[in-house]
């Protein structure tokens, strides 16, 4: 993510996970948070107000799965807002993992996540993976 954003020259500020408090996220739109596995339930708290308040979020991988003492929490402290639950399994390692992009069958155009991708067959996929599954009555794709 660091990478994209210094080559498409979208300007950034770094935000330690420490200080994720409302005064401090009103200046930011979206925040990206990079595996961010450790998360108290204050902070997920703060990060739900973010988004009711119009932020946006992009979580990877056990982005809070865990509570800030390192225990394993049963979902994610914040599946509400990535509208996916913890399928009690991470994958990995996987070696020559391949991630195949394709249109969707339905309206033949790529999502718009895949924007600039469209011409790229392959990507390399993630050494580890966490499984989901899909929330009921989840606003997120």
């Amino acid at each position: 993510m660091y990478h994209a954003l210094l080559e498409n020259r979208i300007p950034f500020e770094m935000v330690n996970s420490r200080i994720l408090e409302g005064e401090h996220l009103k200046q930011f739109k979206l925040l990206v948070l990079p595996n961010i596995s450790t998360l108290s339930d204050e902070k997920c708290d703060e990060l739900k107000r973010f988004v009711a308040d119009g932020g946006s979020i992009v979580a990877t991988f056990e982005t809070s799965l865990y509570d800030e003492k390192g225990n394993q929490r049963q979902d994610f402290g914040l599946s509400g807002l990535l509208g996916v639950s913890f399928d009690h399994a991470v994958e990995g390692p996987m070696q020559n993992s391949y991630l195949r992009l394709r249109k969707d069958p339905s309206s033949g155009s790529f999502h718009p996540v895949l924007r600039d991708l469209e011409d790229a067959y392959r990507i390399i996929n993630a050494i580890f993976m966490v499984k989901v599954v899909l929330r009921k009555n989840s606003r997120s794709l």
